[in-house]
């Protein structure tokens, strides 16, 4: 499905690894040129050239701290120098500072939370080996814990996170705004 990326402008936070950086690689599959930051610069520099060797489409890397009151102000002015604009905001960071989703809806501007589960990320890995190593067990016996609990029996993987992020941005999606959308394989049984 062409999801209508092609030549927009992403910013992606904390996309050197994890999720972040399959959602920056998504992003870019989709034709989006990408600005992303990172706070480890030799690994978002690696991330980077792979995107952009990937996929043709331009790469800015930005080392950056989100937690920096003066970061966000600093990325946005990067990328639009670099690009013109700025189309698209993926922060993948902790969570925003207080406000309403309503109080972004007037001015055009979609704001949705994506709420990850279990996803086979090297974070998660290293969070199964402390387990493991805590419980003398194996990484193995702790993640059939984990899918033990999981509807769909598996954990995520970072290209199912990324596709839902990229579906979200999209024009595909421009009627949905507020929305905390599960990307978990069905391990929360409530509804929202």
């Amino acid at each position: 499905m062409d999801l209508g990326l092609h030549d927009k402008i992403a910013l992606v936070t904390a996309a050197s690894k994890g999720l972040g950086q399959a959602v920056a690689l998504r992003l870019a599959e989709e034709g989006a040129h990408l600005a992303m930051c990172a706070r480890g610069e030799a690994t978002l520099a690696r991330a980077a050239a792979e995107i952009e060797t990937q996929t043709g489409r331009q790469v800015l890397a930005l080392p950056a701290d989100v937690a920096d009151p003066a970061t966000p102000d600093a990325l946005v002015e990067a990328a639009v120098e670099r690009f013109g604009r700025l189309d698209l905001l993926i922060v993948n960071a902790g969570g925003p500072p207080p406000g309403q989703f309503l109080d972004l809806a007037p001015f055009g501007i979609r704001a949705n939370a994506i709420c990850p589960g279990w996803t086979r990320t090297a974070r998660v890995e290293q969070l199964l080996r402390d387990r493991a190593a805590r419980n003398s067990t194996t990484v193995e016996e702790e993640a059939a814990r984990i899918t033990a609990t999981i509807p769909l029996g598996r954990l995520g993987r970072p290209e199912e996170f990324a596709a839902a992020a990229a579906f979200l941005v999209s024009p595909a999606a421009s009627y949905v705004t507020g929305v905390s959308l599960l990307v978990d394989g069905g391990m929360y049984r409530g509804m929202l």
